[in-house]
């Protein structure tokens, strides 16, 4: 039996806090509105009820979602917020074909009343299933990986405190720009925040073997974790445009990159 109430405490805060929720959602939401949805209730306008009550099952759908899917109650109200914000942008949205809503609501008509319900009920379905597929989606860790230009790119991002990476690979990132504004890998090596794949071609011309080993040694010297191979006679990019005549470079390059992506520790 305890066993069976271990999660009453979760389950009391989370209704707590959804219901509190819901009751500001109604505040604001019969705020916004030009018609006074709970005097017309009062009054037993049943348009008002129509169009109010559609309105709380669409806000209360993405709340449920956001209950089921956040990580804590702090996630679970910045979701909610987010689908409090749909609702009253939806609201004027409805407005638009039938600017009159607000008034022909009061006045008891069905037709503005069924319209304004069914829009905020679409909208929350929509929100709540936008939610659910969040969870499927929401990675908690992230890699870049580029080619060429992204490669260097790929480099670039590894330096970035706001990424947050937790590893980078590049296959033949330029390491010296090219051109004005393009990344400089070579430049920032010691920024490197995360462990680094890279990958290039021996015979590249545009990235010469010097500057890979000069980034090598800086990366060294700033204790980066990485891992720095050049296949001897491939040239630039040999893993998409040449990779039938550099198979094995090509093959090689991949197992490196599903083995250091495999070893990376992945924050839970």
């Amino acid at each position: 039996m305890f066993a069976t109430l271990a999660g009453l405490p979760a389950f009391l805060a989370y209704f707590c806090v959804s219901l509190v929720i819901v009751v500001g959602y109604l505040y604001l939401y019969t705020r916004i509105t030009p018609h006074d949805e709970f005097e017309l209730i009062r009054r037993n306008v049943p348009g008002a009820a129509i169009s109010l009550g559609l309105s709380l099952l669409g806000f209360s759908l993405p709340v449920g979602s956001a209950i089921a899917h956040a990580a804590n109650i702090v996630d679970c109200i910045v979701w909610s917020l987010i689908a409090l914000a749909v609702q009253l942008v939806v609201f004027f949205i409805a407005r638009i074909p039938v600017p009159d809503l607000s008034k022909r609501i009061a006045a008891g008509e069905l037709a503005p009343a069924i319209w304004l319900g069914l829009v905020s009920l679409a909208a929350g379905i929509l929100s709540a299933a936008s939610m659910a597929l969040r969870e499927r989606t929401d990675a908690s860790a992230a890699v870049t990986v580029g080619f060429c230009f992204g490669g260097s790119q790929s480099f670039a991002a590894a330096t970035s405190p706001d990424l947050e990476l937790v590893a980078a690979v590049g296959f033949y990132g330029r390491l010296v720009p090219a051109r004005e504004g393009a990344p400089a890998p070579l430049e920032h090596a010691r920024e490197t925040r995360c462990p680094l794949l890279g990958l290039f071609g021996g015979a590249d011309p545009a990235i010469p073997g010097d500057e890979v080993e000069a980034f090598d040694r800086a990366l060294d010297e700033a204790g980066v974790e990485h891992e720095i191979v050049s296949y001897p006679g491939a040239p630039h990019s040999f893993f998409d445009r040449a990779q039938a005549e550099h198979a094995q470079a090509s093959e090689d390059a991949w197992r490196r990159v599903l083995a250091f992506l495999g070893a990376v520790a992945v924050p839970a």
